[in-house]
């Protein structure tokens, strides 16, 4: 496996979840990115059951977004 394989895999995952997020997930991801906070609603719980929004347990709970996911924060 080489950069370019890992590259095709993300791309591939990324356009999966470009087909099943809709713009207030999008936003809902970009909040998470900037801040680390759990905001616990419907939406939130969602994107935590489809791995969009990934949970951390080292101290305090926190979430992040995937990272394969941070380019469609950006487009």
């Amino acid at each position: 496996m080489n950069l370019e394989d890992v590259e095709w895999a993300a791309t591939e995952i990324r356009n999966e979840y470009r087909r099943i997020l809709e713009k207030e997930d999008l936003k809902l991801l970009k909040k998470v990115s900037e801040n680390n906070h759990m905001e616990y609603s419907e939406r939130m719980l969602l994107s935590c059951k489809l791995l969009a929004l990934l949970e951390f347990r080292n101290g305090e709970n926190w979430i992040d977004v995937h990272p394969v996911l941070r380019k469609l924060l950006n487009d």
